[in-house]
């Protein structure tokens, strides 16, 4: 295995990257993800990292989608907030 050249941005511990358990990736920008601060979009299931990451901002949704979903979020189910 090899140990990656620099500790993770947000949890400052190493994550271990070979083969048999590949480090993911941000599918937008390319970072490794952590394991234990990164999510899927709950929409479309891309590995996105925090800074693809957009918390739905409507009153009592705490739907948490990528970048490229929150507008597609936003028409489907907040339609009347989107207009305003």
């Amino acid at each position: 295995m090899d140990i990656l050249d620099t500790a993770c941005d947000v949890c400052q511990l190493w994550h271990i990257d070979s083969d048999s358990d590949p480090a993911a990736q941000c599918h937008y920008c390319g970072q490794q993800l952590c394991p234990q601060y990164d999510y899927a979009c709950i929409s479309c299931g891309r590995l996105v990292c925090d800074r693809e990451l957009q918390a739905c901002q409507a009153d009592d949704c705490d739907i948490i989608t990528c970048n490229d979903c929150i507008d597609r979020h936003l028409a489907g189910t907040h339609p009347q907030e989107v207009a305003a």
